[in-house]
């Protein structure tokens, strides 16, 4: 992603932030210090999602597939994901004919969930690549859903403009 962006227009000024201590046991410490540092007006968290075909895992902790395309994560115990940014990465995904999946996961937070907490309150969701053996040394994805988060991602960026940025901070209807 950071690699397309690069060279190719886009309306924003990006913030690329790697943060530590994420899970959400350990209170999201490096969103919120780079989300301090970034004042943001909008956030996405990138993230991996739990593929539904690992053993032991259950069908509430895990709707991705393999091969499915990007996730995007609709509720965690941390974050209820912006609806108007929901909507707009829908809609953008759409128009890329880039196929999306959701994820529900209660026992679960990302970095979305401090960014929120920002500054009185920042429009964010989490986009997802489905990813089999998490956390581990040996995780398994499909290559084409990696590329079609980066491609959503690009997109996103691309269509980001200041008035869609202003119409999603909004709480206007």
């Amino acid at each position: 992603m950071m690699r397309r962006l690069a060279h190719a227009s886009h309306p924003n000024q990006l913030f690329y932030a790697a943060t530590v201590q994420e899970e959400g046991s350990i209170e999201m410490r490096g969103a919120q210090t780079s989300a301090h540092s970034i004042n943001p007006d909008l956030g996405i968290a990138l993230e991996v999602g739990i593929a539904n075909d690992v053993p032991g895992i259950g069908p509430e902790a895990a709707q991705e597939v393999l091969g499915g395309g990007p996730g995007m994560m609709l509720y965690t115990f941390s974050e209820l994901p912006n609806r108007k940014l929901v909507t707009f990465v829908k809609q953008v995904a759409a128009e890329q004919h880039i196929p999306l999946q959701f994820d529900f996961v209660q026992g679960f937070g990302d970095d979305a969930g401090a960014i929120k907490l920002h500054n009185g309150g920042v429009p964010v969701t989490t986009v997802l690549v489905p990813t089999r053996s998490t956390h581990a040394h040996n995780g398994i994805l499909d290559r084409a859903d990696l590329d079609r988060t980066v491609d959503l991602m690009v997109a996103l960026v691309q269509k980001l403009d200041a008035a869609t940025v202003s119409r999603l901070r909004s709480f206007e209807p």
